[in-house]
């Protein structure tokens, strides 16, 4: 009863997002390919759906992005922060197609990738490098669209990288 109370008082004030972050298990399987756990987004996608919600939902995933990045970097060689492996790539790009096809198939209201929180900033190097990256991976599925917290001068670097200014 007060999440459904809530729920209409954020969409009489004008709310028209919601930002939901999430650490994503990805794990690399023997042929190379990947598999994904989703399932905290999926319970919570639709409960919101049930509470009547279809409010746009920006999806927070800049953590399973460094892992990522970190996780699959090239044996033997030195990682330079927020470059990504071929390997890294193809993780990050094909958890994107995989909870884009969820969301199809299961009526999910409509989704922003956010990637990266406030790229513009120095809380880790080459912050603006990584979000190069990560936003163009995820414009590398077809339908998807990308959400970040970002200054006029960010703006400027990253242009059509960033769908939705938050």
């Amino acid at each position: 009863r007060l999440v459904h109370a809530d729920l209409a008082d954020y969409r009489d004030h004008g709310f028209d997002l919601a930002i939901f972050n999430y650490y994503f298990g990805v794990k690399e399987n023997p042929d190379g390919s990947f598999t994904y756990d989703i399932s905290g987004l999926a319970r919570d996608l639709d409960y919101w759906k049930t509470l009547g919600s279809s409010t746009p939902v920006a999806i927070g995933m800049e953590y399973t992005c460094r892992n990522l990045e970190y996780g699959l970097a090239e044996p033997g060689k030195e990682h330079i922060p927020g470059t990504f492996s071929p390997k890294a790539r193809r993780a990050i790009v094909g958890l994107v197609r995989h909870i884009h096809d969820e969301a199809q198939r299961r009526g999910w209201p409509r989704l922003y990738f956010y990637p990266i929180d406030e790229p513009g900033n120095n809380k880790t190097a080459n912050r603006m490098l990584f979000a190069e990256n990560v936003l163009g991976f995820v414009h590398e599925v077809p339908g998807c669209q990308t959400a970040t917290t970002l200054t006029a001068n960010d703006v400027q670097r990253l242009g059509e990288r960033v769908d939705v200014r938050i």
